[in-house]
């Protein structure tokens, strides 16, 4: 009976709750939005603070730039001491205060738009390429004898090598986990347990893997492996997230993909993708994606697109980082004006179901 007083209850109680869903999700302000006319160099010189208030990323003209939510873009200035070489930013801790980089040969941080190296004494020559969560814990790599390519840094230990022959990509928010490259291989280093290398999926084209990136809560880690781009946990193991087939001209079957950043539930992962040209013989990038476990692997556009975002006159390329909570996605691309770096902005994870459940009891 439509009439009946715990039906009229119920339905009360149904508005109520999509009232306070509809209140607590941002998903009718999911959007894209242009905050650089530059052309990024890419690799590792692009990266999003865990809690999606700033960014930094280094052009192809060779500037180190640093883009926050309150103050717009700024540049980062060059190392005040002596010595030789450009200025270049890779990375930014999760809550925005620390950017990381070289500077004249050396691994500099930046705080307040003042560039410091990590040693002041004759070492730190390398380069710092992410921070945890406050900017306290800095890994990188440097060419210094007893150091080691991979290295951790804090102000009390100074620089320490952490073993591996390759460089450290990034760090948990707490500093405790460090992934990397070690003999071509991924690696996750722990306090606790040292240096562990992790497991491959199973043999393509590709031989070389590493791990880019590590959650802030140290419990997934993202990367490529033998040309795919693969989640590990170390209750799960390692799981390939596939490859999206280039339209470009190619080596049949070289389709690749690789994951640069991953959310803290490892709910979003994020990375390039590409193949092998047949003419030059060498890999390209000819994308980006987005994996969900529910969606699997998709090109920006469509994952944004199911959102309601309106891309009219964007083409979206490579996808770099993604905020821990899942909201904020970092990318480049080009719009109407020209290249572009963009970051949109989604529901967090999960809060479309509250809405769910809110429309199926105003339908009871």
């Amino acid at each position: 009976m439509s009439g009946s007083p715990a039906h009229s209850a119920g339905r009360v109680g149904a508005v109520a709750l999509l009232a306070v869903a509809l209140a607590a999700s941002p998903s009718h302000a999911a959007s894209i939005e242009k905050i650089a006319s530059v052309v990024v160099r890419g690799g590792f010189s692009i990266d999003l603070a865990g809690n999606g208030s700033a960014a930094v990323f280094q052009t192809n003209a060779g500037e180190a730039l640093l883009w926050t939510q309150s103050g717009g873009l700024s540049p980062l200035p060059a190392w005040s001491g002596t010595g030789t070489g450009f200025t270049g930013v890779q990375g930014i801790s999760g809550d925005g205060s620390t950017a990381v980089g070289h500077s004249k040969s050396k691994a500099v941080l930046w705080q307040n738009g003042v560039a410091a190296p990590l040693d002041a004494g004759a070492g730190g020559t390398g380069t710092a390429l992410a921070a945890s969560g406050d900017g306290s814990v800095i890994v990188g790599s440097s060419i210094d004898a007893g150091h080691g390519p991979a290295i951790r840094y804090t102000q009390s230990t100074g620089i320490v090598g952490l073993g591996a022959d390759g460089p450290a990509y990034d760090v948990s928010a707490d500093g405790s986990v460090v992934v990397g490259s070690d003999h071509f291989q991924a690696f996750r280093w722990t306090q606790a347990d040292g240096l562990l290398t992790l497991p491959v999926l199973p043999p393509t084209l590709f031989s070389v893997g590493r791990a880019d990136a590590v959650s802030s809560n140290g419990t997934f880690v993202v990367g490529g492996s033998k040309g795919q781009a693969f989640r590990w946990t170390e209750v799960g193991g390692i799981l390939g997230l596939g490859v999206l087939s280039s339209d470009s001209a190619k080596i049949p079957g070289t389709d690749s993909s690789e994951a640069f950043d991953v959310s803290a539930d490892g709910s979003i992962v994020v990375g390039k993708t590409g193949a092998v040209d047949p003419e030059s013989g060498l890999p390209f990038t000819d994308g980006g994606f987005v994996w969900t476990p529910s969606g699997g692997m998709q090109r920006p556009a469509q994952f944004l697109a199911g959102f309601g975002i309106d891309l009219t006159g964007w083409e979206l390329r490579e996808v770099w980082g993604v905020s821990d909570d899942g909201t904020k996605i970092l990318g480049t691309g080009v719009d109407q004006s020209g290249a572009a770096v963009w970051l949109a902005t989604i529901p967090e994870p999960g809060t479309g179901a509250l809405v769910t459940v809110g429309l199926a009891g105003l339908a009871l």
